[in-house]
C-alpha cells in the first residue's frame, strides 16, 4: 500500500485542506485594518453619544481625584494592622447565616448547632482581642493626627465591621470590655447632625455624645445584668478644649487637601473623597449652598478653623459668661459652626449637672454632720451668687438647686435626707398592701 493510500495520511490531508480553506476564507472576507478601525471608531462615537448618568459622572470624577493622606496615630495604625490580619469568617458561620437569611418571614430559624456557636464565639474573641489594646490606650492626641480623626469620625461603621463578615458592632454598646469612650474622648467637640444614637459619624462622636452613649448603654443597663459597669469620668472643660483643637486640626487638614485639587472640582465630589463618606459630605454642604467648588470650600474651611480657635479661647471665660454666649452666639459665626454648637451646649449642661450633683451631695453631708447652717451657705453652681435651698419639714431636709430636674423641667433638682421610706399602697388585684417608693 502506497503512503498516500493509508487512512491516517488521508485523514490528515483532509484536516490540512480544511484549515487552508478556513484561512483563505478569513483573509478574503475580513475587513482591511483601515475599515476595521473606522467601524470601531464609529462604535465608540455611538457609545459616547449616550450621556452617562449622574451617578456614573460622579463616580468618574471621584476616581480621578487623589486619595487623601493617611498619616495615622500609632495606636490607630496598629489597630488597622490587627484588623487587616484577622482570619476570614469560618465557612460554618457563613453557612449558618445563609441558612438564617433563607428563612421566610414569619418563620423561626432553626437553632445553631454547638459547633456553629463555638465558631461564632471564637470569632468574637478574636475580634475583641484585636480591639482591646486600642480601647485600653490613653486618650489619643487627635489634633496631631487629623487623618485618624477623619477616619473615625467618617468611617467608624466600617471599622466596627472590619473585616467583612465580622458583624459585631452591637458589642460596642453591650459589652463593657469594648468601651470606645476612653480612646475617643477628645476626638472632637463639634456636633454635626442631631440624632447621635442613630448616626455613626460626625453626629455621634463628639465629646458629649460619647459620654451620653456610655451613660445610657452602660450605667442604665447595669441593673439588668450581672456585669459591673464603670461610670464615665466627670466632664471637664479641658476635654472640650482638646476636642475643639482636634476639630480645628481636621478642618485645616481638609482645606490643605482641597487646595491640591483642580480649583473647579465640584465641592460634593471633593469633600466626599476626603471624608470617604458621601452622605456626611452632603450634610455639611447643605449648610453652605453657595459653595460649589473645592477652592471655595477650602477657603470656607480655613475661615471655620479660625472661628474654632476663637471658640476655644471663649472656653476660658467664666462659666456663666461662657454658657450665656453658647445660648446666644455672636452673629457672623459660620453657618456650619453655628449649627454644630449643640454638642457644646450639651457638654456644658452635663458639666453643670455634675457640679450640681456634687454640691447637693456635699450639702447632705453637712446636714448628716449636724452643720445645717453650713449646708445653707453652699453656693448653687447653677445660679452664681445664690445658695442651695435647704428646707426642713418633720425632720426631713430637702436640698434643692435652681437647675431644672431632668424629669420635670419645672422642678428643682433636689436631694432628700434622710431618704424617704417606701409607703404602703393597696394592690387592687390581691387586696394586699405593697411598698411603693416615692422618688424625688
Amino acid at each position: 500500500m502506497k503512503v498516500w493510500e493509508r487512512p491516517l495520511v488521508q485523514l490528515f490531508a483532509v484536516f490540512l485542506l480544511l484549515g487552508l480553506f478556513a484561512w483563505w476564507t478569513f483573509q478574503t472576507v475580513s475587513l482591511p485594518p483601515v475599515l476595521r478601525d473606522l467601524f470601531e471608531e464609529d462604535s465608540a462615537i455611538a457609545t459616547a453619544a449616550i450621556p452617562p448618568t449622574e451617578e456614573e459622572r460622579f463616580q468618574q470624577e471621584l476616581s480621578r481625584l487623589p486619595a487623601p493622606p493617611e498619616n495615622h496615630a500609632p495606636e490607630v495604625a496598629a489597630l488597622l494592622e490587627r484588623l487587616r490580619n484577622l482570619p476570614p469568617v469560618p465557612y460554618i458561620v457563613q453557612a449558618a447565616r445563609q441558612r438564617d437569611a433563607a428563612v421566610s418571614q414569619g418563620e423561626t430559624a432553626p437553632p445553631w448547632s454547638a459547633e456553629e456557636l463555638a465558631a461564632l464565639n471564637q470569632m468574637a474573641e478574636v475580634f475583641q482581642k484585636a480591639w482591646k489594646p486600642f480601647l485600653d490606650s490613653s486618650p489619643i492626641a487627635w489634633d496631631r493626627y487629623p487623618d485618624s480623626a477623619r477616619l473615625f469620625r467618617s468611617q467608624i461603621s466600617e471599622l466596627k465591621d472590619m473585616p467583612p463578615g465580622y458583624d459585631f458592632s452591637s458589642y460596642f454598646l453591650l459589652n463593657p470590655d469594648l468601651n470606645l469612650y476612653k480612646p475617643l474622648r477628645h476626638l472632637g467637640a463639634l456636633q454635626f447632625g442631631s440624632d447621635f444614637l442613630l448616626s455613626n459619624g460626625w453626629a455621634g462622636l463628639d465629646t458629649v455624645s460619647l459620654a451620653m452613649t456610655t451613660k445610657i448603654f452602660f450605667l442604665e443597663l447595669a441593673p439588668f445584668t450581672n456585669e459591673s459597669y464603670a461610670a464615665p469620668p466627670p466632664p471637664r472643660i479641658e476635654d472640650l478644649r482638646l476636642g475643639l483643637r482636634s476639630d480645628r486640626s481636621l478642618f485645616l487638614s481638609s482645606s490643605r487637601y482641597l487646595e491640591t485639587l483642580p480649583p473647579d472640582t465640584p465641592a460634593p465630589v471633593a469633600l466626599g473623597k476626603f471624608l470617604g463618606n458621601q452622605e456626611q459630605a452632603e450634610w455639611f454642604l447643605k449648610r453652605v449652598p453657595l459653595i460649589k467648588t473645592s477652592a471655595e470650600l477650602a477657603r470656607h474651611l480655613r475661615n471655620d478653623a479660625e472661628q474654632i480657635l476663637s471658640l476655644e479661647n471663649k472656653t476660658f471665660l467664666a462659666a456663666p459668661a461662657w454658657r450665656q454666649w453658647l445660648e446666644n452666639p455672636a452673629s457672623g459665626l459660620s453657618p456650619t459652626l453655628r449649627e454644630s454648637l449643640e454638642g457644646l451646649r450639651g457638654f456644658e449642661q452635663a458639666r453643670l449637672g455634675y457640679q450640681v450633683s456634687v454640691a447637693l451631695s456635699e450639702a447632705v453631708g453637712k446636714i448628716q454632720a449636724g452643720d445645717v447652717p453650713g449646708a445653707k451657705q453652699m453656693v448653687d453652681p447653677a445660679q452664681p451668687g445664690a445658695f442651695l435651698q435647704v428646707q426642713e419639714a418633720e425632720g426631713r431636709f430637702t436640698v434643692s438647686s435652681i437647675l431644672p430636674s431632668s424629669v420635670d423641667p419645672q422642678a428643682r433638682t433636689s436631694m432628700v435626707f434622710p431618704p424617704q421610706e417606701p409607703t404602703p399602697s393597696l394592690n387592687p388585684s390581691t387586696g394586699k398592701t405593697s411598698p411603693d417608693a416615692q422618688g424625688q
